[in-house]
């Protein structure tokens, strides 16, 4: 399995994003717009192209976008 990926900084809160990936037998890729929130602790990306082409932007988009939440815990034991 291997996958890339690469941003393109739009404006401050937007982003473009590419990635590709593969695992041997099928290969994916994808573009779109990616929007940081709450300092970089949520990233919700909204794909426009895909291997299948063009997204579509009715009601099954909603199972299309995804977001990333990233927390960081600081626990000391002793």
């Amino acid at each position: 399995m291997s996958s890339c990926s690469a941003e393109y900084n739009l404006t401050n809160k937007y982003r473009l994003y590419l990635e590709a990936g593969t695992n041997r037998k099928n290969f994916a890729y994808g573009s779109g717009l990616k929007i940081p929130m709450l300092r970089n602790m949520v990233k919700l990306y909204l794909p426009l192209y895909t291997e299948d082409g063009l997204i579509k932007f009715d009601k099954s988009y909603k199972d299309a976008f995804r977001f990333y939440l990233n927390i960081k815990l600081n626990i000391n034991l002793f």
